[in-house]
């Protein structure tokens, strides 16, 4: 059930014995969307470092105990274009992130929750909200101003502010004007010219 305002998320239950442990967030999506394109069953999945777990507290699952704090949450699936105008499909727990430099040019991130490395960049996610929340950084954001957002998004304070816009949806698409790399769980997977994501609402159990 997608958690609502005001509900308690997640609970303590008995570790499951069919468990998939991953290292990491990238080698969970890849199981991930090798299950969607085949169109097979979840399993119940633990990931030992994940960027995720901050949402909780947490650095990732710990591994050994007869008991596991049991979260359902959403997924995210991207469909991309690279600039071979080949189309392929990502899905990730936690963020995606376009760019093709950090103190110049447009940079856009698509988040699942709010944690992207130390950073506390949408302050408003949860990921089991059934949205998605997008960070987007205009093209005429200036090298100093980037660097005090740099400090502030630390602590979420980055926001509200001119130059970054953030909104909450369901979907959402865009159109690059000059292609960009696209970095999905700090995986690169190259140069794109459009990107289109989508929420999988309440979609898998993840155990920590």
């Amino acid at each position: 059930m997608t958690i609502r305002k005001g509900q308690d998320w997640g609970e303590r239950v008995d570790t499951p014995t069919d468990l998939l442990v991953f290292s990491d967030d990238p080698s969970a999506n890849a199981y991930l969307k090798e299950v969607y394109a085949n169109g097979r069953e979840l399993q119940s999945i633990a990931i030992l470092n994940s960027n995720l777990a901050r949402a909780f507290g947490l650095n990732g699952a710990t591994i050994g105990s007869t008991t596991m704090l049991r979260t359902r949450l959403d997924l995210v699936e991207v469909s991309y274009v690279s600039i071979s105008s080949q189309t392929a499909k990502m899905i990730f727990v936690g963020n995606a992130i376009i760019r093709n430099g950090w103190l110049r040019g447009p940079i856009t991130g698509v988040f699942n929750s709010s944690f992207f490395r130390s950073w506390d960049c949408a302050p408003k996610a949860h990921p089991n909200d059934s949205k998605l929340d997008v960070v987007s950084i205009d093209q005429s954001m200036k090298i100093r101003q980037r660097l005090t957002a740099k400090r502030l998004v630390k602590l979420g304070s980055h926001l509200p502010h001119p130059k970054i816009s953030y909104k909450q949806a369901e979907s959402f698409k865009v159109d690059l004007e000059e292609p960009a790399r696209l970095f999905v769980d700090a995986m690169d997977l190259g140069m794109v010219k459009h990107c289109d994501f989508r929420v999988i609402s309440d979609a898998v159990s993840l155990y920590w």
